[in-house]
């Protein structure tokens, strides 16, 4: 079992312990442990932790697709103005992945400030008309 995170370290810390065993070039690879700090992270309010972790629960990456944490992880960050978060939302609308297809609500959160800028927003936005 995993001792308690020290109390000097911060939810990017976290994040960033996560990362080194996510990707192998930054440290052993093990996905277990990447995603106990992504997930310990997202839990202490940091916002790309949470987007990441959306976006792993909503792939399968690191563990099983999980559509219902993905949903709440994603919509988490999306609030918070994370618009790869928005984006990764909108297309579980648009394909209906473990929510009702909602072409609308997709619309709208593709509308978010935050996730304009994306170019495969508009790619998106462009096919839902």
């Amino acid at each position: 079992m995993l001792e308690e995170n020290s109390p000097n370290e911060t939810p990017e810390m976290l994040f960033e312990m996560g990362k080194r065993f996510y990707l192998p070039s930054q440290g052993v690879a093990d996905p277990l442990l990447a995603l106990y700090y992504f997930t310990k992270a997202a839990e202490a309010g940091y916002v790309p932790a949470q987007g990441g972790l959306g976006s792993c629960y909503l792939e399968g990456r690191l563990t099983a697709a999980d559509y219902e944490k993905a949903r709440h992880w994603l919509t988490t960050a999306a609030r918070q103005h994370d618009g790869q978060a928005a984006y990764s939302l909108a297309l579980m609308y648009v394909r209906g992945l473990g929510v009702e297809k909602d072409w609308g609500l997709a619309y709208k959160l593709l509308n978010m400030e935050c996730a304009r800028h994306l170019a495969d927003v508009r790619i998106l936005k462009e096919q839902l008309k």
